[in-house]
């Protein structure tokens, strides 16, 4: 149990104060930004890496994910903004970097957490402009 609460706070979803508490982050638009920012540069990376190395068929099949996606994000779907982040992990996981993936999927899942913030104040719009970026690139 120690090791799980542990590795939650390492990801920044869990608040630890030695022999006092320990309870679910807090949320705050700062650290959504700051987190968010740094991950668009983690995934504009992955994109560079991990996008040669895809077959055919699965830049086919990340690009009709993502013309899904950029329906869903129109329609101001929350869940879609995680499915979108998890679909860019994927080109991380692309690259072949372990090194990579570890540092880029802690910081999605922090920025996962964060963006239930205020799911009003997430801008749906760019996410589905990134996507559809992201489909072109997939499609040489």
């Amino acid at each position: 149990m120690r090791e799980a609460i542990a590795k939650l706070h390492a990801v920044g979803l869990v608040e630890v104060e030695a022999n006092r508490y320990t309870r679910v982050a807090s949320r705050n638009e700062d650290d959504y930004r700051e987190a968010s920012q740094l991950l668009a540069g983690y995934h504009e990376l992955g994109e560079k890496w991990g996008v040669p190395l895809l077959s055919t068929t699965d830049r086919k099949a990340l690009r009709k994910r993502l013309s899904q996606l950029i329906k869903r994000l129109s329609d101001g779907e929350l869940d879609a903004v995680h499915d979108l982040l998890d679909t860019q992990g994927e080109l991380v996981r692309a690259s072949g970097s372990a090194l990579f993936v570890r540092a880029e999927e802690p910081l999605r899942l922090r920025v996962e957490f964060l963006t239930q913030l205020d799911a009003s104040k997430i801008d749906m719009v760019s996410f589905a402009d990134r996507a559809a970026i992201l489909g072109q690139v997939l499609a040489g």
